[in-house]
């Protein structure tokens, strides 16, 4: 029987921290390291897992100063000893059958990634999303998974929480989760370990529930730098595609990325600081090698079904021209 490792980073969770300890120690499949990274948590969520700990042999409890999620994650790695590896977020929760079944797929069809579908929480609805873009419930290869990933379809695919890993996937190409970015960590991580892999199955049935709380990104009224961090990622996936030879791609993310543009200039109305320094942080924004990819491709941008386009065309408008001050004025005014 072969051990699967759950790691967990936790911070400041002490009202959700419990419920998802709970969903991983009710799994049905018992052989189970579980890893529990306390980020400096500053409320009781670090005492909760040591009490946690105490009670079951299997969880392992680590504490550390706070340095994100991504921090944790990669601590959790460093620790596990597990033949496969996955993850739960903190205040979210799991179908006591989810690893279980993942695994024994993993051993049916030999492949070294399961992907299972997901439940969605927001505001009191629940939405499910097991529909991928690929066929279900089918074995896929390595040319497959690439062919898959050189459309950058993502949706669904970019988060680690619904994968059971083979743990020599993350060990044999040193993979792990890109500290300081705050943003698309899950993406990028699991793009490495997809495009590493020689096989991989999609399952259609759903385990994981998903819980979007009010701190998301597109609930929060501001986070100063967003917009380094979103370049950051940006041409870390250029990066990764670019290593591995892949072509195609760059349409899907420039889209995609075109979206997180227009949520960054959105958000800078919220942005608490005089006039005149408002016009230097968008200048910065529109040099950024995001934004000026954005720019250029403009064209084909508009061939996409994008959200408010013709806001979009004004503020990239205004960007390529550097009218800055007529940005900010329209950002103020008329963006909500």
């Amino acid at each position: 029987m072969e051990k699967i490792s759950i790691i967990v980073a936790v911070y400041n969770v002490e009202q959700y921290i419990e419920k998802a300890i709970d969903s991983i120690l009710s799994q049905t499949y018992k052989y189970l390291e579980i890893i529990l990274v306390d980020d400096g948590s500053t409320d009781n969520s670090g005492k909760i897992c040591d009490e946690y700990a105490k009670k079951d042999s299997r969880i392992v409890v680590v504490h550390q100063e706070n340095g994100g999620v991504a921090e944790a994650y990669n601590k959790g790695l460093e620790t596990s000893t597990g033949d496969y590896i996955g993850f739960v977020d903190p205040d979210d929760y799991i179908e006591k059958e989810m690893f279980e079944d993942l695994y024994n797929i993993a051993q049916r069809e030999k492949v070294d990634i399961v992907n299972c579908g997901f439940y969605s929480h927001i505001e009191g609805k629940v939405h499910e999303l097991n529909n991928y873009g690929i066929e279900p419930n089918v074995r896929v290869d390595r040319e497959q998974i690439r062919e898959f990933l050189s459309e950058y379809k993502v949706k669904g695919v970019n988060l680690v929480v619904t994968k059971l890993i083979k743990r020599n996937i993350i060990t044999d190409y040193n993979i792990r989760v890109v500290p300081k970015l705050n943003i698309q960590e899950d993406t990028i991580f699991c793009l490495q370990i997809m495009l590493k892999a020689e096989s991989m199955y999609f399952t259609d049935k759903s385990y994981y529930h998903y819980i979007i709380r009010e701190n998301s990104l597109t609930t929060k009224k501001y986070r100063k730098d967003i917009y380094k961090h979103y370049n950051k990622a940006f041409l870390l996936i250029k990066q990764i595609y670019d290593e591995e030879g892949i072509k195609g791609y760059e349409h899907e993310l420039l889209v995609r990325f075109a979206h997180y543009a227009l949520v960054i200039l959105k958000r800078e109305k919220y942005h608490k600081i005089p006039f005149f320094k408002r016009n230097k942080v968008l200048k910065d924004i529109g040099e950024t090698e995001l934004f000026q990819s954005i720019i250029s491709n403009e064209e084909e941008i508009k061939k996409s079904e994008i959200k408010n386009y013709y806001i979009f065309k004004l503020l990239f408008f205004l960007i390529k021209n550097k009218l800055y001050s007529l940005l900010s004025l329209v950002i103020l005014i008329f963006i909500h």
